[in-house]
């Protein structure tokens, strides 16, 4: 039965894809597509036909997932989004000025000192102390939970917007701007190198994993929209990105405990895991817990956007579920986003929240493409746009703000503020 529903729940998913082509595949519409589906994947892959809860949840999982290809389709066409991602391939210009390299370089700056303060309050940088003492002589999991949920309250959700958004954001942008104003490739890379050393401990300097595949799938959509939707990358960046990431992420999860790390295929088997299994367990018992609880009725997601204010932890769900699973409440494990809809709406939400999802990634998608000109900088952020929004599979609304939502569309306003003022003042 399992696997008729992963194949029907995978068909879905392909006629989805294959109705959304040549709309920009990088762009959120069709990005959600692939995320929920290596959710959808994951969890109906380990589902227990036998309990009357799985049941519901893979019922939950096929029935968002034809709900989404409805809307989704429609709204498409609606907007047009194959004839505006065939103007922004074929007519909207992508410019580069030094001025945004000066921008870009302030930020970076700015967003270097940030993190610094941040690692001098928490005491430690995990990746510098793994790299210095050994993974096994660091109790990196305990570091990491007291990094963000310690004694101690350090405002680690307004750092990381420093240190997980603005920090990769300038640092793309600055990469790529000098790309296209620098002749010498050694300097490119000389520079791309340098500067990502302090990314990378800033990014990982937690023990989180998670900011930083992000980091890497955020780059890869760059790509993706500066070559208009095709995949142009050298020979020579696939083997190091590939390589450094395939290292760190192995080295870090050696030093969690979450890999045995012996053999290449230990890491390969852990990455995998943490793709098509961790998140993926945490969901099938999050819904197990919360389908004999009554509606919430929007207090659940209110509880957890009040975390936004110094000092509120929100929800504890996250927290109740890491005690099902690991006999602890000292840690999280989200529900799926899927799941907290129906705790939150009950089943209407099933059947009205697919609409609004795919209406709003509709819409934001051609906000990205429809411009005449858009800036590097502004691809940057329209990535990382992409990204957070696809990427939204786990939790509720409060996900998408720690993941940076509220700050990339921050930015995005201040740079058509300063693209419009020059066109006046040009004018």
């Amino acid at each position: 039965m399992n696997a008729f529903l992963l194949t029907f729940f995978v068909l879905v998913c392909g006629i989805n894809l294959f109705m959304l082509r040549r709309s920009g595949w990088m762009c959120p519409h069709n990005l959600f597509i692939w995320f929920n589906g290596v959710m959808g994947v994951g969890i109906l892959f380990q589902l227990d036909l036998n309990r009357a809860e799985d049941v519901a949840h893979a019922e939950l999982i096929i029935i968002t997932a034809m709900l989404y290809l409805i809307f989704s389709v429609l709204f498409s066409a609606g907007f047009k989004l194959r004839t505006a991602w065939s103007r922004f391939c074929s007519e909207t210009v992508i410019t580069h000025s030094r001025a945004d390299l000066q921008i870009s370089t302030c930020i970076f700056i700015i967003s270097i000192v940030a993190s610094f303060i941040y690692f001098y309050l928490v005491g430690y940088n995990v990746l510098l102390l793994v790299l210095g003492s050994g993974a096994e002589n660091v109790n990196i999991t305990d570091m990491r939970l007291a990094s963000y949920s310690g004694s101690k309250y350090y405002a680690p959700g307004y750092f990381n917007q420093f240190k997980n958004i603005l920090l990769p954001w300038s640092y793309l942008s600055i990469v790529m701007i000098i790309r296209k104003l620098s002749r010498s490739l050694f300097f490119v890379r000389f520079v791309s190198v340098i500067l990502l050393i302090p990314v990378v401990f800033s990014l990982l300097g937690t023990g989180q994993r998670a900011f930083f595949v992000g980091f890497v799938i955020v780059a890869f959509l760059l790509k993706g929209f500066i070559a208009r939707g095709k995949i142009t990358i050298g020979r020579v960046e696939v083997i190091f990105t590939v390589i450094g990431f395939f290292v760190l992420f192995s080295y870090m999860s050696l030093a969690l405990g979450r890999s045995g790390g012996n053999t290449i295929s230990d890491d390969a088997g852990e990455l995998l895991s943490r793709i098509f299994s961790e998140q993926q367990i945490g969901s099938i018992f999050g819904f197990r817990y919360t389908y004999h609880l009554p509606v919430q009725y929007g207090s659940d997601w209110a509880d957890d956007l009040m975390s936004i204010l110094p000092g509120e932890h929100g929800t504890h769900l996250s927290n109740k579920i890491h005690e099902i699973l690991y006999g602890s409440d000292r840690g999280t494990v989200p529900i799926s986003m899927w799941t907290s809809v129906v705790y939150n709406w009950g089943y209407m939400g099933v059947f009205v929240f697919p609409f609004f999802l795919s209406l709003f990634y509709s819409k934001v998608t051609f906000w990205m493409i429809s411009r005449s000109k858009t800036t590097i900088p502004e691809l940057v952020g329209y990535a990382f746009l992409s990204f957070i929004l696809a990427s939204w599979v786990s939790a509720g609304p409060m996900q998408l703000i720690n993941n940076g939502l509220v700050t990339v569309c921050l930015m995005l306003g201040i740079m058509y503020l300063i693209a419009h003022s020059k066109l006046r003042w040009a004018k």
